[in-house]
């Protein structure tokens, strides 16, 4: 071990808040005080370049979200007999091979406030894979407590002893992601997660919109149900999602807003992209161009659970209507759920005193279908403004 190893891990021992390690032969050791009980987000990263192994000590019963995010990790082994852990807590951990668990653990709670789970690897999959294949706990029954979320139609395939998956009577969102692959049975006792949802998902869901039917899953409508909505006027300054970009090839790309032009642009900084050693740039893109991160992607969903009533409770009354014409939802989307309250086209929205027509004329991304289309099943709408 070099002088400046010893230097450091001195340093470290010196702060008993801190966690300090050593190096030898690609392994890390680490000395955990007794006072850490939580890893948060950004303790490990990809500067740390070393391929290695973790030993996590019981004292330990938190992982937070991306507290290992892209770190050069080979094996984790976990030892608390009770933790809780995000679902992202191991985000894009490109040569992880095994996440192990002590045979005594009791209970493991995972964590995702959020939206989305994402892969670990494409080896082992998300959290939910390792835990089902690795985690000895022999749980017969999952709760699902978070209001809004996406699962992989396959998070709890083979899970032998799995019986029951519940839903919260709160959950106003959910959508299976399930973008290529079939759908698997999860196990002897019950078949797929698919055949959970529509059993356990609270009676009083009022839409399911499939990726292949006429109600089309969009992102539009994604973002909308989740809170996402970004318009002209959101403070998106520093924060980091995707943006569409490209004339011959557009995809989505990673990016942070570095200037907001005031203009229904924003100046974006690309993640790792150079053009001749300088740092690539984009002055004005539209700001319906950019989504930030932590949202549910619509190519991904093969299924959309929407809870219609708990939306409104979670918006404090509000109709869906007036929310999704001021969110610039398409025809296609705005008509259903005009159709399961059409005494609401005759309201007031209590939020912005208007009326729906008038929402869906407002923003750079208003539909003149939309707007036409809802004057039309309330035209008594346009009689104070005739002359």
């Amino acid at each position: 071990m070099s002088d400046s190893d010893s230097d450091s891990n001195s340093n470290s021992s010196n702060n008993s808040s801190k966690i300090s390690w050593s190096v030898w032969r690609h392994c890390y050791e680490f000395d955990w005080p007794q006072n850490i009980t939580s890893i948060p987000t950004g303790t490990f990263d990809s500067s740390m370049w070393e391929c290695w192994n973790v030993y996590i000590p019981p004292h330990v019963t938190f992982i937070d979200y991306n507290a290992f995010r892209m770190a050069d990790l080979c094996k984790v082994f976990i030892s608390a007999p009770i933790i809780s852990i995000h679902a992202n807590a191991f985000t894009d951990c490109p040569f992880l091979k095994e996440i192990s668990f002590s045979s005594d653990i009791r209970c493991l709670a995972v964590i995702n406030p959020t939206c989305d789970i994402s892969s670990i690897n494409y080896k082992i999959g998300t959290l939910f894979d390792v835990i089902n294949t690795r985690s000895p706990l022999n749980a017969n029954k999952v709760n699902i407590s978070a209001p809004i979320i996406s699962i992989h139609g396959n998070a709890f395939t083979d899970y032998p002893s799995l019986k029951t998956i519940t839903f919260p009577a709160n959950m106003r969102c959910l959508a299976v992601i399930n973008p290529t692959t079939d759908i698997s049975s999860i196990s002897a006792n019950i078949d797929t997660l698919i055949d959970q949802v529509n059993t356990h998902f609270p009676s009083n869901a009022n839409d399911v919109y499939y990726r292949f039917s006429t109600s089309m899953v969009s992102q539009r409508l994604i973002d909308f149900l989740t809170d996402n909505i970004i318009d002209d006027a959101a403070n998106l300054v520093g924060l980091h999602g995707r943006a569409f970009f490209g004339k011959k090839r557009p995809n989505w790309c990673g990016c942070e807003v570095i200037r907001d032009n005031m203009d229904g642009t924003i100046k974006v900084r690309w993640d790792k992209v150079e053009i001749d050693h300088r740092i690539a740039f984009t002055y004005y893109l539209p700001v319906k161009n950019f989504r930030p991160d932590k949202e549910i992607e619509c190519d991904d969903v093969s299924a959309l659970y929407v809870n219609w009533d708990q939306w409104v409770e979670h918006h404090d009354g509000r109709s869906p209507l007036h929310g999704a014409a001021e969110a610039n939802l398409c025809w296609e989307e705005l008509n259903p759920i005009l159709q399961r309250d059409k005494a609401a086209i005759l309201d007031v929205d209590p939020k912005t005193n208007m009326e729906a027509f008038m929402l869906a004329a407002v923003g750079s991304d208003s539909k003149l279908e939309s707007v036409y289309a809802l004057l039309e099943n309330h035209p008594a709408a346009v009689i104070p403004y005739v002359g």
